[in-house]
């Protein structure tokens, strides 16, 4: 009888979409949690009534970060944009995602807003098993 070999762990991972960003409006600095639809548009500042137009190359929209809502939990998130594309793991529930990155944009990796710098980040990296 030949010996037993156990079978890998199949990990589940849900691929997700993020929802919008959070930058820092270029009038007040305040940040703004601005959804995805809206690249390209005029947007006004909620805070100050600054009017810009939300485009990604805005030297102005520097330190950008993303969010969405967890699938697993429903809890928001907020990720860098170096999470965009890679597996990653939800730090409320430990589930599986994929961020996917948004057509048509793209999102350059950047530090933390010094408001960040105390924000514990809501994913993080899951190493892959090599075969």
């Amino acid at each position: 009888m030949p010996a037993f070999v156990p079978l890998p762990v199949i990990e589940s991972v849900i691929e997700l979409n993020f929802e919008g960003y959070f930058v820092p409006c270029p009038g007040c600095q305040k940040e703004l949690r601005i959804n995805r639809k809206y690249v390209g548009q005029h947007v006004s500042c909620k805070h100050c009534q600054t009017s810009f137009c939300f485009d990604l190359t805005n030297p102005a929209l520097k330190n950008l970060s993303v969010f969405a809502d967890c699938p697993h939990c429903e809890k928001s998130m907020r990720f860098a944009p170096k999470y965009l594309g890679l597996k990653a793991a939800c730090r409320f529930c430990d589930g599986h995602l994929k961020i996917l990155p948004a057509e048509n944009s793209s999102v350059p990796p950047s530090p933390a807003l010094p408001s960040q710098a105390n924000h514990q980040p809501a994913l993080r990296s899951v190493a892959t098993n090599p075969r």
